[in-house]
């Protein structure tokens, strides 16, 4: 301060440049004290500034220090709240997959509930189909030998012949020490129920032998020629192949070789119908199933041509002859079956003839609850095949497949709905059986006339009678003492049945009779169901003496007319 009080009165000459005039030395201090005066002056302004820089500086490292601490907890915080996530994530996740799980069980639980459900019914079936296949594995050789012959050699002979024919071979064959079932039967190893019922669907006779007939046909490797007199096989060889393109040919035939050709390439059956007891020489190749291999075809040749064999051909071969007599490289190129109507079987068609006449509404149901009878052993069998087919194709956990089980189930509520219908059906058939049974004797004496009319042949050859004139027969001699209240139709209709009836005195001219009567009667059936008479008891039993004896009168009359006056 002092300093500076001097170089304030000192004025201009306190500088280096005024002291220099007067002395150096003076020149140097004044320097120096106007240093020290602008240090000082620099320092006074300068230390607060410091001081406050100092302080801030402070400040901000102990703002800084402070942030960082927080900071620092804040990530050991995080740290800490990562690890507790980590371990909340994983105990959800645990969680969240016992709970998968458990829904997972409960929904296999469902699942499996579901499928037993589903298989119950059939599983009782199925264990009892095991326990019986392992005790039968040990008869099915013999079964199946015994199965075999049978559809191979006695299919051209009568129900009686075969059954002395099963019967030698079983006792040979148990004499050889051949395992045997208890009863070997060839028909329950060559078809099944559900097939016989489809047959039945399709026009063939449901008694033993017409089913025989069926299992030999179907079962055979080579071509069937069935003896046919009575068209009862044909019909059914027509309907069961209808679908498939049946063609029918006849042996001479314009047309017979294009035919052949045409169905040899595309794979259709051919029936060749009404032979006699040869074969044309050009379709023995075919009959004979004589092929040629090219590559990796096979051919047939058919006169000069070679056709390439489809291999859903079939042959059928049909004669009307009672008794052919066929060269043996027919019989060992062919399946001969018998188709001739039995007794039996015959009794049963006109059992139903009669029955149809005399309680219209009784038939109708018979005829329905067959029908349906046969509908329902089909579809069981198809449903089991699609039930086992199902679980053989299953793959993997057979609970997680929600479309099989689903599908099993819908199967289950279809079957259990057969069944059901099934028990209904057989009530209502055993009742109207019952019923039924009562006309029994008259189809007996009816197939018992129809087979001494067959016998006639042996008195000569031109005996022969149609099955289909003999059913109108009966028809007419039941209706000639009808029950129902005829209405003017009906009485117009049977004027003309007492005219048809006197006019024909042979074979063909009462064949051609029945056939118009066929079709006349056709139109008032319906109107006939509001004039049925039940009746019962001893009025029952008249009335089945009644129908017997107009039978007998009627076929007896019949057979009259077609003899010659020598033979009468």
């Amino acid at each position: 301060e002092r300093a500076r009080k001097i170089q304030t009165n000192m004025g201009d000459e306190f500088s280096k440049e005024g002291m220099s005039k007067k002395s150096s030395a003076a020149a140097g201090l004044c320097v120096w004290i106007i240093n020290i005066i602008m240090y000082y002056d620099v320092v006074v302004q300068v230390e607060p500034k410091r001081n406050a820089l100092r302080e801030a500086t402070d400040t901000l490292n102990a703002a800084n220090t402070k942030p960082a601490e927080v900071k620092e907890l804040v990530q050991t915080l995080e740290s800490n709240l990562a690890a507790l996530m980590k371990e909340f994530d994983k105990a959800m996740a645990e969680k969240n997959a016992l709970m998968a799980d458990a829904e997972k069980c409960q929904n296999k639980l469902n699942m499996a509930q579901r499928l037993v459900g589903a298989l119950a019914a059939n599983g009782v079936i199925w264990e009892q189909t095991v326990e019986n296949a392992g005790q039968e594995l040990v008869f099915i050789p013999g079964d199946t030998l015994v199965a075999c012959s049978y559809a191979s050699y006695v299919g051209v002979f009568t129900r009686q012949y075969r059954e002395d024919t099963v019967d030698a071979f079983v006792q040979y064959l148990t004499k050889k020490g051949v395992p045997l079932g208890p009863k070997p039967d060839p028909l329950a190893v060559l078809a099944t129920d559900a097939e016989m019922a489809a047959w039945a669907g399709q026009g063939l006779p449901s008694d033993r032998v017409s089913c025989e007939n069926g299992a030999i046909l179907c079962n055979s490797q080579r071509w069937s020629l069935i003896i046919d007199p009575q068209l009862q096989g044909i019909v059914w060889i027509k309907n069961r192949e209808s679908d498939n393109g049946l063609q029918v040919t006849r042996m001479g035939h314009s047309k017979m070789l294009s035919t052949f050709e045409m169905s040899l390439d595309q794979g259709k059956p051919v029936l060749i119908e009404n032979m006699g007891e040869g074969i044309d020489a050009v379709i023995m190749p075919v009959v004979s199933r004589n092929t040629i291999k090219r590559g990796n075809k096979r051919v047939v040749k058919l006169g000069d041509k070679e056709i390439v064999l489809n291999n859903s051909f079939k042959l059928f071969m049909q004669t009307k002859l009672s008794n052919p007599h066929y060269p043996p490289e027919i019989q060992a190129e062919c399946t001969i079956i018998n188709f001739t109507v039995t007794e039996d079987g015959l009794e049963d068609q006109l059992l139903f003839l009669v029955v149809k006449l005399e309680r219209l509404d009784l038939a109708k149901k018979k005829s329905e609850l067959i029908k349906q009878q046969n509908e329902f052993k089909v579809t069981l069998a198809h449903l089991e095949a699609l039930l086992l087919e199902k679980l053989a194709n299953a793959e993997g956990d057979i609970l997680d497949d929600t479309e099989l089980i689903l599908s099993l189930e819908e199967a289950k509520k279809t079957s259990d709905e057969v069944k059901e219908k099934v028990v209904v059906a057989q009530e209502t058939e055993l009742k109207i059986n019952e019923t039924s049974e009562f006309y029994r004797p008259t189809g007996a004496r009816g197939s018992l006339l129809f087979f001494q009319l067959m016998s006639l042949c042996n008195m000569h050859t031109f005996y022969k009678y149609s099955l289909d004139a003999y059913l109108m027969v009966v028809t007419r001699a039941v209706n000639s003492v009808t029950l129902r209240k005829p209405k003017e139709v009906k009485e117009e209709v049977k004027v003309d049945e007492t005219t048809e009836a006197e006019g024909g005195e042979d074979e063909e001219g009462d064949e051609e009779d029945a056939e118009d009567e066929v079709a006349e009667e056709a139109a008032p059936e319906e109107e006939e169901e509001e004039e049925i008479i039940e009746l019962t008891g001893k009025e029952l039993k008249l009335r089945v003496d009644l129908l017997q004896n107009i039978i007998t009168l009627f076929v007896w009359n019949y057979t009259r007319r077609g003899l010659l006056d020598s033979d009468k």
